[in-house]
């Protein structure tokens, strides 16, 4: 940075600083993001400062906070303490953790295993856009894993996923699957999707121009 750029994120850090030394958790979480090179800013990166203030943060009720200090300790495996903050999270409705949630119920981590709350997580987050929630639903109803396995309804959160995660990258692996699934409902004329060589083909267009051969 310029040496006036440097000053004045110097002068931010310090009134970050004292802001959050003095208990404003608005401070405490934006002080965490720049020092966060993960989730967050990162301009001084240290990952204990930053968990440090995201665990203040998050203690006293600050929503993202308390996701992306559950991130943080599934980075370390404390997986019961993650779950405890996406549980939060995910109760004052912020989606991001919601789907996260809904891992920890469907893989056991953190909490017992449970199937029905996986689904009803991810069925929520996936209500309000997440695209990891349609993703991981798609994954269940195709496989049967924790669900009935049922295609059509994976075809329409294949579907849905793709519709989601538009902006990002077809070169996403999960993206390509969802594509290649879709490409091969559409060849045989499972899940409700409409029999088509041309909707096949166009599906499958997308996996080989990612990379992906079939």
């Amino acid at each position: 940075l310029p040496a006036d750029q440097a000053q004045d994120m110097l002068l931010v850090n310090k009134q970050l600083n004292d802001a959050a030394t003095q208990g404003h958790m608005d401070a405490q979480f934006f002080l965490a993001k720049m020092h966060d090179s993960n989730n967050g800013i990162g301009i001084y990166p240290d990952f204990t400062t930053a968990a440090k203030w995201y665990l203040e943060a998050a203690k006293q009720g600050h929503a993202e906070a308390q996701s992306y200090r559950a991130i943080m300790c599934s980075q370390m495996g404390r997986w019961e303490e993650a779950y405890m903050w996406h549980l939060a999270a995910s109760e004052q409705d912020f989606t991001f953790s919601q789907g996260h949630l809904g891992d920890c119920y469907l893989f056991g981590r953190g909490v017992v295993g449970n199937s029905a709350e996986a689904l009803r997580w991810y069925k929520i987050g996936s209500k309000k856009g997440n695209g990891d929630s349609s993703k991981m639903l798609a994954h269940m109803y195709d496989t049967g894993e924790g669900v009935e396995k049922d295609e059509t309804m994976a075809a329409h959160f294949y579907k849905l996923f793709i519709e989601q995660e538009g902006k990002y990258s077809h070169r996403s692996p999960h993206n390509i699957l969802a594509h290649f699934r879709l490409g091969e409902m559409h060849s045989m004329g499972l899940g409700g999707c409409l029999k088509s060589a041309a909707k096949s083909t166009s599906y499958f267009k997308i996996c080989a121009t990612a990379g992906h051969s079939r």
